[in-house]
């Protein structure tokens, strides 16, 4: 609703811009931003609006590229330096978090969090469709280092900056702005620590396994953290790397955006080790909290690990109130590097708590090595507020007690090189790829963030059988969250389809189960209510409608769909179309092999197509009825448009080739004579089309004459 697109096609990517004055969806442009959304100066003039949701897909080919190398394609920022001149929201209330943004970690649908480039720990997608931006200051990395014959050691937290009020006063805070670079390229990210007092050379490579075609590790809670280390100078440096970390079990339970009146009575941190054969033995805490019965949604478990062998000595602190000053992590960790391998577990009363461990080695002079760390999380319901409970698509694999986060921990220290290199290779066509700008090479991936950390829901009700396909949505965005907005979805779902066409094709499945179906209840209709001054409703949605939306969190969505609100998109006149040409773009692009997703969508594109037939007068081409009834849900339109005529002109089409694939002859002739006329009257109508446009804001009426907006390209 309310936005402005624009496609392009270039001979080897396709790339998608969806542009909107909607305030909600300028919440993710701080990350955007922050993640290499620098664009050339023509597209900058175009986008006349604050907020941009960019979701590219391409082909390419190129060489491959090193594993322990940054691409040069990544955006890079010096660590800790502010943007200059960074945007703002235009509109107050709407989320705007600034610019210390980081790409995400979180596989699809599993629940995102960031580490952004100043250092600390501070957004929060984990309740489902709730956005949070809260540091948690002992959510932390911090480093100790010392070369061989220095009397002293320097340990120093990795964050430029520190905690207000004293919090953790103890620790060494304000790691030097600028001592070193962040670099991004969804989905890993670089931190290369570069500060004279280090005579060591540090790189953290952060990603979790987000892989193209890949249905199974894409979707788990694991965040991995190589450590890249390496000694430049020709004495044994000792390095070691802490990861503390807060139990924040019991958190993540409130649509509010922080973390005020979260409850910490019945957590407790536990340390556990676990031999692994040929690996070494793994050693780390998990966080948990008492419950009783089967897990809520806010119950699960977080878990810190890393490996022990021959060379690497993982030492630890179970258990430590993460209000006070922090001390008894520091004390000992500044010294040595080491921490006091203390395993004492006790349960909440209402203090904070928090858990520890650092792995400690050495390397000698031009020594080389990699260290894995691993976060890993388990909260396995989602519940939406009408109290439908679902179970995340990671479950499958892990059950869905909530008590897993260790094996999922245990798997990320396993797989961490091979997932790394996984990454690469998907990652090396695209990047060097010369023909295209090195900027645009990097956005094709920072772009693609969205695709989990948009509150990313991937599941099926909990108690459903599981060999049914698990249910998958994108929010729009955080302040206008709707899930799968299809106006929009038209333009953002090309990456689903490019790398996992298999998701891409179960929503529009979700789709067409819609259809022909009803939901009789009234809603209020905003916008004709503003208009007369009284209380205006409609039916949620009509047989035959394609649904706007699969509902809103605070509901029941993916189960009520078509959420009442400033439209009633029942008769708007472009879903329907953009429905047909999302189901024979997906038959289309994925090799025109699948014909059976063809015949189980045929009888909805049909609906959709003869729904939208009652709004033809005539001419062959449904007529716009003098209300924002398309996605531009501002302006007033009539008669037969270039953007809706377009669309129509294309489904038309596609549906006429499909009706042909699915054997069904006499609907495919009807349709192509339907096009033939149609297209008679969109080219007579649209050469002197006028849009009469009035704004909600009633700015003076405004008439456009040979119009012609670049989404109606679609159906010409």
């Amino acid at each position: 609703m309310r936005r402005e697109s624009k496609i392009e096609r270039t001979p080897i990517a396709w790339v998608a811009y969806s542009f909107t004055d909607k305030p909600a969806c300028r919440a993710g442009m701080a990350g955007a931003e922050m993640q290499g959304c620098i664009l050339n100066r023509s597209l900058v003039q175009f986008c006349k609006r604050k907020s941009m949701m960019v979701l590219l897909s391409a082909a390419a080919v190129g060489a491959a590229w090193g594993q322990a190398r940054i691409p040069e394609a990544a955006w890079k920022r010096p660590l800790g330096l502010p943007l200059e001149e960074p945007g703002k929201t235009r509109t107050p209330g709407d989320v705007d978090d600034g610019y210390w943004q980081g790409v995400p970690v979180g596989g699809l649908g599993a629940g995102t969090f960031s580490r952004n480039y100043r250092g600390d720990f501070a957004r929060w997608h984990i309740k489902a469709a709730v956005h949070k931006y809260v540091p948690v200051y002992a959510n932390q990395f911090a480093m100790f280092q010392q070369s061989e014959g220095d009397a002293r050691g320097v340990a120093q937290v990795l964050m430029n900056g520190q905690p207000p009020g004293g919090e953790l006063s103890a620790w060494q805070w304000n790691y030097p702005v600028g001592a070193g670079n962040y670099y991004a390229l969804f989905p890993k990210a670089w931190f290369d620590y570069q500060w004279k007092r280090f005579p060591a050379h540090v790189t953290l490579e952060q990603f979790s396994p987000v892989m193209p075609e890949n249905y199974r590790e894409s979707s788990y809670p694991v965040a991995v953290y190589r450590w890249h280390a390496d000694n430049p100078t020709d004495k044994t440096v000792t390095v070691s790397v802490l990861l503390s970390w807060t139990n924040m079990a019991g958190w993540f339970r409130t649509f509010t955006r922080d973390f005020s009146g979260t409850p910490n009575q019945g957590n407790h941190n536990d340390y556990n080790s676990e031999p692994i054969v040929g690996a070494g033995t793994m050693k780390g805490i998990v966080f948990s909290r008492n419950r009783a019965g089967a897990a809520n949604e806010w119950d699960g478990q977080f878990a810190i690990a890393a490996l022990d062998s021959p060379g690497l000595e993982v030492t630890y602190q179970t258990s430590w109130v993460a209000s006070g000053d922090g001390k008894e992590i520091w004390a000992p960790f500044s010294k040595d590097g080491r921490l006091a391998n203390d395993a004492k577990s006790w349960v909440s009363g209402k203090e904070k708590l928090a858990g520890t461990i650092a792995i400690r080695f050495t390397l000698r002079p031009g020594e080389k090595k990699i260290i894995p760390i691993v976060l890993a999380w388990d909260f396995p319901v989602v519940q939406f507020g009408e109290g439908r409970k679902w179970d995340r698509r990671y479950t499958d694999f892990y059950g869905t007690a909530g008590n897993s986060a260790w094996k999922i921990a245990r798997d990320g220290l396993l797989h961490a090189a091979e997932w790394s290199e996984a990454i690469d290779r998907w990652q090396a066509p695209y990047i060097n790829d010369q023909s295209k700008p090195l900027w645009y090479r990097g956005m094709l991936f920072n772009e693609l963030y969205a695709v989990t950390d948009g509150v990313t829901f991937w599941g099926r009700e909990a108690g459903s059988d599981p060999k049914v396909a698990a249910k998958f949505a994108l929010l729009g965005c955080f302040n206008y969250a709707y899930y799968g907005t299809l106006d929009v979805r038209f333009y953002a779902s090309l990456p689903l389809l490019k790398f996992w066409p298999q998701i891409d094709k179960q929503v529009l499945r979700e789709f067409a189960a819609t259809v022909q179906k009803e939901w009789p209840e009234q809603g209020l209709w905003v916008w004709k209510s503003q208009q007369t001054g009284s209380p205006v409703t409609h039916k949620r949605k009509k047989i035959g409608a394609v649904p706007h939306d699969i509902g809103v969190p605070e509901g029941d969505p993916l189960i009520a769909v078509n959420e009442p609100g400033w439209q009633d998109t029942n008769d708007w006149k472009d879903l329907n179309s953009k429905f047909v040409l999302m189901v024979y773009r997906d038959y289309v692009l994925t090799g025109r092999q699948d014909k059976e997703f063809l015949r189980e969508c045929w009888p909805a594109m049909r609906g959709a197509i003869e729904y939208l037939r009652q709004f033809d007068h005539g001419g062959g081409v449904p007529e716009n009825s003098g209300y924002p009834d398309q996605t531009y849900d501002d302006w007033v339109v009539s008669g037969v448009s270039a953007y809706s005529g377009g669309l129509w002109l294309a489904a038309l089409r596609a549906g006429e080739e499909t009706a042909r694939i699915v054997g069904d002859v006499k609907t495919s002739s009807e349709y192509h004579a339907l096009f033939l006329k149609g297209q008679k009257t969109y080219v007579t109508h649209c050469g002197t089309e006028s849009i009469s446009a009035t704004t909600q804001a009633a700015s003076p009426k405004m008439i456009f004459r040979r119009t012609s907006l670049l989404d109606s390209v679609t159906g010409i």
